[in-house]
């Protein structure tokens, strides 16, 4: 007991440093299901489902699938919540053209997910994984470049700077989570629930390759999100006016 009174340990108190530490365990936190139920989701389920027998297969659809991504859903979302209220402290510490910083980060976002949302309704790309993957990337790729350039405001940071970047990577993954896969996914659950055993019909098998598609790219992209989000404290190397 008299070790750990005499313990050099004096918490915090002041609101702004807790505050911004729940944040930033939250994130790691819900970082951590949601990016290892995307590694699970393509490394394991998806290459194994295929090989099982249709009754195996039908009770880990109905019963594994839902639970999992429920998980990675919110995962995702709180994820993205915590990062991008994190960052617009930072953004607010820096002094930042808060409204003008947002605008210009979402912008570039949305722009890059209505270009995905257009590639997937092409029938020879969405039939073609590797060509699909490569060309979100260098999609999401040009979204970084554009952040360097149309983002920079006068004294921005580092960290502010390869948050922004990692961050809009995120917001792209999520976006993928919640208005690609997850309703995909529903849907055939749903059907395997009610028709044990029978391929789904087209319509669903189409939404289930594009899942499969955004998924495989997201596999891909949380490379560089991950490694811009710890360059942000660990590895600085933008150099900004």
């Amino acid at each position: 007991m008299s070790l750990l009174t005499q313990s050099p340990i004096l918490l915090p108190t002041d609101f702004d440093t807790n505050f911004q530490m729940l944040l930033r365990w939250t994130h790691l936190l819900a970082g951590i299901t949601w990016i290892g139920l995307l590694y699970f989701f393509n490394l394991v389920s998806t290459p194994l489902l295929p090989t099982l027998d249709p009754p195996v297969r039908g009770k880990l659809i109905t019963l594994m699938l839902p639970k999992a991504l429920w998980y990675f859903r919110w995962g995702a979302i709180l994820t993205v919540a915590a990062g991008v209220t994190y960052w617009i402290i930072l953004l607010s510490r820096d002094q930042a053209p808060l409204t003008r910083t947002l605008i210009v980060w979402g912008l570039l976002i949305f722009t890059t997910i209505g270009i995905q949302a257009l590639l997937l309704r092409i029938p020879a790309l969405t039939k073609n994984t590797p060509a699909f993957v490569l060309i979100v990337l260098v999609l999401v790729g040009l979204q970084g470049h554009a952040m360097t350039k149309w983002l920079v405001y006068p004294g921005m940071s580092h960290r502010a700077l390869s948050i922004a970047i990692g961050g809009g990577i995120g917001v792209f993954l999520m976006s993928n989570v919640l208005d690609i896969v997850w309703p995909a996914q529903q849907r055939f659950i749903r059907w395997c629930a009610e028709n044990p055993g029978q391929p789904p019909p087209p319509a669903i098998a189409e939404s289930l390759r594009r899942a499969q598609l955004v998924a495989r790219s997201s596999f891909w992209l949380s490379f560089p999100m991950l490694f811009f989000m710890a360059a942000a404290s660990h590895f600085p190397f933008f150099v900004v006016p």
